[in-house]
């Protein structure tokens, strides 16, 4: 499998509106007068951003039709929280990156639980993780690559290691070296993803 990667980076960085209207985070910031997050080189544009108390803020990051990254940071934390949606948080299901077979990386959603709590039948398996800041462009980017999977994701063929797109398991041991990657495993399938070569789309 290859993952197609958008190129393209933006160097010129926009300039805000108030000194009041950017929060920044391991190089990033919010804008919430542009509707942006803005790193080094990158930018995306985003659904909607909420400032929080403090410096704290959330936003909803559009990655394509039926999936959505729900990113969120606290003052006292290094990295993002990134949780994957097929649309509102908490009012949709869940998105979760598996390991169809083969080294076959799908996106797939996660149905209700049928005890009605959308928290029961996400968590170890829906797409929720902390992320540097400077990864996220290279996430969005894979996730829009992905194809969709009608399978439902289970502990066992969700994509677990240290990898980009992946959620810490259990038994996990892999080592970036500085890099990103989607790892499958079982497979001993790796594609780098490295946020330095691979561009973001400004049109996100």
């Amino acid at each position: 499998m290859s993952t197609a990667v958008a190129r393209r980076s933006l160097t010129r960085r926009p300039v805000a509106a108030s000194p009041y209207d950017d929060y920044v985070a391991d190089a990033v910031t919010a804008v919430s007068s542009t509707g942006q997050l803005v790193g080094e080189g990158w930018r995306l544009r985003v659904e909607r951003i909420e400032m929080l108390n403090g410096n704290d803020w959330r936003a909803l990051v559009g990655v394509r039709r039926g999936l959505k990254l729900f990113v969120t940071w606290s003052n006292q934390d290094r990295e993002f929280e990134v949780e994957a949606w097929a649309g509102e948080p908490e009012e949709t299901d869940g998105v979760a990156v598996i390991d169809a077979g083969d080294g076959d990386i799908r996106l797939a959603r996660i149905p209700l639980c049928s005890c009605g709590d959308r928290g029961c039948g996400n968590v170890g398996i829906q797409l929720s993780k902390q992320l540097a800041g400077n990864e996220l462009p290279a996430l969005v980017n894979a996730l829009r690559d992905l194809p969709w999977t009608e399978t439902i994701p289970t502990s066992t063929n969700v994509l677990q290691g240290d990898g980009l797109a992946a959620i810490q398991g259990p038994d996990a041991d892999y080592s970036a070296s500085g890099y990103s990657y989607l790892c499958a495993p079982g497979t001993g399938d790796v594609f780098p993803l490295h946020p330095q070569k691979h561009g973001s789309n400004p049109d996100v």
